[in-house]
């Protein structure tokens, strides 16, 4: 064709570049790259830890200094060369914590997973690993917890166990 394109093949090519324009949006969400839900919450790990000095199973949620720096004691232990707590502002935070309890090996350990305000509560969804029977693990105890630091809110707030690794 002498290295000129018919009016046919222009059309042709004019209309897969248009079928292909309107095909990226629905491919770029279906690939997971569309906004996160609204209702996640931001979180930032305060520690999470293998070795807490919290050795019984619970859910807290701290909402003030005094409990924050009873907590972190318990937690961190009290000798001198604990690490001071992590800085909260507590005017516009709150710490959330999930404590696994002693378990009998070191493969075992409890991870927040997510944080989202789902009205009439804000749910804090976390999932614990506990080892397969077939699983090699040092038979170790740990005490397995995780903190963190979320908004401020009213809600009140529920602690969901979720399925995880």
């Amino acid at each position: 064709m002498n290295g000129i394109a018919s009016t046919g093949t222009r059309a042709a090519r004019r209309g897969v570049r248009w079928r292909a324009a309107l095909a990226l949006p629905a491919f770029v969400a279906a690939c997971g790259a569309s906004d996160p839900d609204p209702r996640d919450v931001a979180f930032r790990t305060l520690d999470q830890s293998l070795s807490s000095g919290v050795q019984a199973r619970r859910q807290v949620v701290v909402n003030t200094p005094q409990e924050w720096q009873a907590l972190w004691s318990q937690h961190a232990g009290t000798t001198p060369t604990s690490a001071a707590p992590p800085a909260v502002d507590f005017s516009s935070s709150q710490v959330v914590a999930v404590f696994m309890g002693t378990q009998p090996s070191a493969c075992q350990r409890v991870t927040i997973r997510q944080v989202v305000d789902a009205p009439p509560v804000r749910e804090v969804r976390f999932s614990e690993r506990v080892p397969g029977p077939t699983e090699l693990c040092a038979a170790i105890v740990v005490t397995p917890a995780h903190l963190a630091e979320v908004p401020r809110t009213s809600l009140p707030v529920v602690f969901v166990q979720v399925a995880g690794d």
